[in-house]
């Protein structure tokens, strides 16, 4: 369980990802985080499962070509 705050800039149709976080569980794209609809970047929670034992989490920051 981790809390995420993402600004950056959103697809106003929400079909596109431009900027953002990818998170990764061992190697493994699991969460893909960007800006609200609405230009908002409030604190949000994410919870994700993993089992005991060695675990690598990864994030990636993604920005387009524009």
């Amino acid at each position: 369980e981790f809390y995420y705050r993402v600004s950056a800039e959103y697809s106003p149709s929400g079909n596109y990802f431009y900027d953002g976080l990818l998170f990764l569980i061992n190697g493994q794209q699991v969460g893909q985080f960007q800006t609200e609809s609405d230009g908002s970047s409030p604190w949000k929670v994410a919870r994700y499962t993993v089992s005991p034992g060695e675990t690598e989490f990864t994030w990636t920051y993604i920005k387009d070509g524009g």
